[in-house]
């Protein structure tokens, strides 16, 4: 049969933690410790993560200006043969 009396919310913990002695805190004192390492450990990883993202913007960073450098320079030597050409062809029209 049902026992008699009101149902409280302690009625629905487990045994260990209605007496409400060292298991609770036990278990709290656990939580707390495994959380804290959990959030060391994410933090840790979070730094390890950036400072390699870090090196790898400024190789990349470097790659870019190389290139940039080089567009530039063909850019110059295009317009440099231009008129090397057009200097040729006036040249020629005039014999």
């Amino acid at each position: 049969m049902l026992a008699a009396g009101p149902v409280t919310a302690r009625d629905a913990l487990p045994v260990e933690m209605r007496r409400g002695g060292a298991a609770v805190t036990e278990a709290i004192a656990v939580a707390l410790i495994s959380g804290l390492m959990t959030l060391l450990g994410v933090l840790l990883s979070n730094s390890r993560s950036r400072a390699v993202m870090e090196v790898k913007i400024d190789e990349l960073r470097r790659q870019m200006e190389k290139h940039s450098s080089l567009i530039e320079r063909t850019y110059w030597s295009e317009r440099d043969v231009a008129v090397l050409y057009n200097d040729v062809e006036s040249i020629r029209g005039r014999d």
